[in-house]
């Protein structure tokens, strides 16, 4: 999928808010050079920016510091398609949010030195239960902004505590006919309901929107929003 330009930079000022470790905390999957990560911290988000790029979590992590939410944004180095998303919010569940800020100071944390962070770690190279019938999942929300894993997608319906939302834009079947042509895979595209399918009312979701708009070259990009109103018994 296409990372989201890092040119228009979030236009805001950061919040008072003094306790960082309080704030509620948004996961940015693909986050790419940051711009929406950085927007959410901005608004009084702690947000942990997903990728598998070095260089666009370096950028992200020099947005965030000219934003002054560096303690807010806390930029992860893991390829979210060779990674069992189960064991990703397990391990975010299992880490302190100083740590996590604190490890990717200088850049971003390397996923296999966050996992390997404690060699005594239960969570370290385990399969992860899933979290969402447990108090200490600390997500809230999930934004995927021209991201698209189908393996993520269909995981986290599951992996979020009841209360947490789900954004998701992305590009849909339409952007390969477009003059644009890309992206023009099927894996790389969004069908028709097939968010709506994923977070159905059997999961405990509540679909809030579930729409499409186009981009200026015409590219059909989705809008979709969904809210856990209850966590289901496996």
């Amino acid at each position: 999928s296409e990372a989201a330009s890092s040119e228009e930079e979030p236009a805001s000022e950061p919040d008072d808010h003094n306790d960082d470790a309080t704030r509620p905390l948004c996961v940015d999957l693909g986050c790419g050079a940051g711009r929406d990560a950085v927007y959410a911290a901005l608004r009084g988000w702690r947000v942990l920016a997903l990728d598998s790029d070095a260089k666009g979590l370096a950028r992200c992590a020099a947005l965030a510091e000219a934003h002054g939410v560096r303690d807010r944004v806390a930029p992860v180095r893991v390829d979210l398609e060779r990674t069992d998303p189960a064991v990703v919010f397990e391990t975010i569940g299992a880490r302190p949010w100083s740590s996590l800020v604190n490890d990717a100071r200088a850049s971003a944390v390397d996923w296999a030195s966050l996992v390997s962070h404690d060699a005594n770690d239960a969570f370290t190279g385990a399969p992860a239960h899933t979290l969402a019938s447990t108090a200490k999942n600390p997500v809230r929300a999930v934004l995927a902004v021209r991201f698209l894993q189908r393996r993520v997608a269909q995981s986290l319906p599951s992996l979020l505590p009841a209360g947490a939302a789900v954004m998701w834009f992305h590009f849909m079947r339409g952007a390969e006919l477009t003059a644009v042509g890309r992206p023009n895979k099927a894996k790389d595209l969004l069908e028709d309901g097939e968010l709506r399918t994923a977070f159905g009312a059997e999961r405990g979701w509540t679909v809030v929107a579930d729409g499409a708009t186009k981009l200026p070259d015409g590219r059909p990009v989705s809008e979709f929003v969904a809210v856990r109103d209850r966590v289901c018994s496996p």
